[in-house]
């Protein structure tokens, strides 16, 4: 890159460093590893011969929860059913759409069948005990597509199934462009890349204050945004916590 810019530093007008996309995991920690799940379904007098109604309530759960979401945002909920769809792009042909709406705030959900990590039951065949392993499966995936008022184009996925892994994908560019904008900095964007910027040395400054972002409360407020609360899909409790 330092070549790059040396060789044509005569037609560069300006040179930013800052973040392209971020991806953040999570999961309820507890119910993400087998012990941990085993403990809580004694802690909550489960059965294993149980485990499979309880998942499915589960599921229901985060279900009925997305399909409330889109409802009360009256924004479409979209069922993709190829991979070689982008699902970016058919967000972003329904963002075109939802102007009238608002120009932030929640802009479609989107379900795909997708490959994840979930539990399955098996019986030990020395011990002849049922077990939980945590294996390779496929499930709906919820995608929750937003205009947010400070990461600007984003989204977040949520797997329906046990263990209920979240990503959380920002688009730091997006981000740039909504302190730009806030700053009164000028500037043209065209697709993910900036091609002219009035104050670079400023947009710099704004880019830099991204790595001072406290990201626990940040993606806890993502989540809250679209996760059901743990109260309503453990009405009991759960002995875990994000992470």
């Amino acid at each position: 890159m330092n070549e790059f810019i040396t060789r044509y530093a005569g037609v560069i007008l300006g040179v930013l460093s800052g973040f392209d996309r971020l991806l953040f995991r999570g999961s309820i920690r507890h119910l993400s590893y087998v012990d941990g799940l085993f403990k809580f379904l004694n802690w909550k007098g489960i059965k294993l011969v149980e485990f499979k109604p309880f998942c499915e309530s589960v599921t229901e759960g985060v279900q009925r929860s997305a399909d409330r979401l889109a409802k009360d945002a009256g924004c479409p909920s979209r069922y993709i059913n190829s991979g070689l769809i982008s699902k970016d792009e058919v967000a972003r042909r329904e963002a075109e759409r939802s102007i009238a709406r608002g120009p932030q705030g929640l802009v479609c959900v989107l379900r795909c069948v997708e490959p994840c990590q979930s539990y399955e039951l098996h019986q030990n065949a020395e011990t002849r005990r049922l077990e939980l392993q945590l294996v390779p499966r496929k499930c709906l995936h919820y995608y929750f597509y937003f205009q947010h008022p400070q990461f600007g184009w984003m989204h977040i996925r949520i797997q329906s199934w046990l263990p209920l892994m979240v990503r959380v994908c920002i688009n730091g560019r997006e981000w740039l462009a909504r302190q730009m904008t806030q700053a009164g900095i000028e500037f043209v964007q065209e697709d993910n890349c900036f091609v002219q910027v009035s104050d670079f040395a400023k947009a710099q400054e704004l880019a830099l204050a991204q790595l001072q972002t406290a990201w626990g409360p940040a993606l806890n407020d993502l989540l809250a945004l679209v996760h059901p609360p743990q109260t309503q899909l453990f009405p009991e409790g759960v002995c875990a916590s994000q992470k």
